[in-house]
């Protein structure tokens, strides 16, 4: 009986003294992880960061690509139809007598008008 006895009092001490180093090994486990998981957040903020900075040049690269194509555009446009607003100038310019000239009878017509409506009152 005291054989069995000490047996126990060998598992009891034996399971105690095992009972830390588990502690320990949980521990570190936990902290193994805990460990991981910032490593992948921290890989998936730099990655994140990595992507917006990416995509911030790519808009910046299509914003002076359009600005260019634009200008481009533009200058196609304005050197296609200078003959023709050249010619449109022109024509203004011919007219602008005879535009002065109406604008002056409507004028003429309209104090008129205010003439006879003050006469009629």
């Amino acid at each position: 009986m005291q054989v069995d006895s000490d047996r126990k009092v060998q598992q009891k001490n034996g399971d105690a003294a095992k009972e830390p180093q588990q502690q320990l090994q949980l521990q570190q486990q936990q902290q193994q992880q805990q460990q991981q998981q910032q490593q992948q957040q921290q890989a998936g903020d730099l990655w994140m960061e990595t992507e917006a900075e990416n995509l911030t040049w790519r808009l910046v690269r299509l914003a002076n690509e359009k600005r260019h194509i634009l200008k481009d555009l533009l200058s196609a446009i304005s050197a296609e139809r200078r003959p023709a607003l050249q010619e449109w100038a022109q024509v203004e310019e011919q007219q602008k007598p005879q535009l002065q000239q109406e604008q002056q009878e409507q004028q003429q017509e309209q104090q008129q008008q205010q003439q006879q409506q003050q006469q009629q009152r």
